[in-house]
């Protein structure tokens, strides 16, 4: 295929997709609720695991599990897993297409290699939802400690660990900008609410973004420190996480600021379904 035909096989999946628009924008609205509903109950879960003093800590994968033991539990994860599909669908289309303009600079390149980290994060998030929802269990090779073992079996693999976790770092940065500058705002259609809800809009979005900025540091540290040692144990997800910032003396009140921060984080994506500019006539 030469260059010609390449620029016209491009144009012609760009021009698919933008005719697709109404339809992708509603698979991605129904991802955000479903992200929304996951880091509600994660938040909740955190809170309750700070208030009871429990020991064991959560992650989004023993969400899934606690609802798919509610009644029509199976329903449910199958509906989320839907809707993590569309999450990971938009995250795709934002990295391939980038509708918002964030350009092919340094900062762009950055926030597209998030945006694959995202895409590739909440499609398996999906996946293990559908599994559960079918009766099947979810592997070790589902979670962090699973994968970072992967890696590292390969040579020179610590230096792709290293990368993931400088990615992560990258991400958590971006979360706590976010969260200093409210830039998450650019993408929301404000015009619709009060200024007393805008208001309260800012200050949620400011405490789930900055609770998020936390826990994908210390994923960043874990993940180094399994680079460091070889040993993919020292690597963790979220409920590690968790686990390493509720260690400390005041651990019990971080968990409880963490949990209340996934609550309004949760609060925030709900207000994102119904209210983000998707901006996919720039495709």
């Amino acid at each position: 295929m030469n260059n010609q035909q390449l620029g016209e096989a491009k144009e012609q999946v760009k021009d698919a997709v933008r005719k697709a628009g109404p339809w992708v924008e509603r698979f991605a609205r129904f991802g955000f609720v479903a992200k929304g509903v996951v880091y509600a109950c994660l938040g909740l879960l955190i809170l309750r695991a700070a208030i009871e003093y429990r020991k064991e800590i959560t992650d989004p994968y023993e969400v899934l599990t606690t609802l798919g033991h509610q009644p029509f539990g199976e329903i449910l994860l199958g509906l989320i897993a839907i809707g993590l599909f569309g999450y990971s669908t938009w995250r795709i289309v934002e990295t391939v297409f980038d509708p918002e303009r964030k350009g092919n600079g340094f900062r762009g390149i950055i926030l597209r290699a998030a945006y694959t980290a995202s895409a590739i994060g909440y499609g398996a998030l999906g996946l293990a939802s559908f599994q559960l929802a079918v009766g099947e269990a979810i592997g070790k090779s589902d979670s962090a400690e699973g994968w970072t073992a992967e890696i590292l079996s390969y040579e020179k693999g610590e230096y792709v660990v290293v990368l993931l976790a400088l990615i992560v770092f990258g991400v958590g940065i971006a979360q706590l900008y976010q969260s200093l500058t409210a830039k998450f705002c650019d993408n929301l259609k404000l015009h619709r609410f009060s200024a007393t809800e805008r208001d309260w809009t800012v200050r949620i979005g400011r405490i789930g973004f900055a609770a998020r900025a936390v826990v994908f540091a210390v994923i960043g540290v874990l993940l180094l420190r399994a680079a460091w040692s070889h040993n993919a144990q020292q690597a963790g997800g979220i409920a590690d996480a968790l686990f390493e910032l509720g260690r400390n003396t005041y651990g019990l009140f971080i968990l409880a600021g963490i949990g209340i921060g996934f609550a309004a984080y949760a609060f925030h994506l709900l207000i994102e379904a119904g209210c983000r500019k998707f901006f996919l006539h720039q495709i």
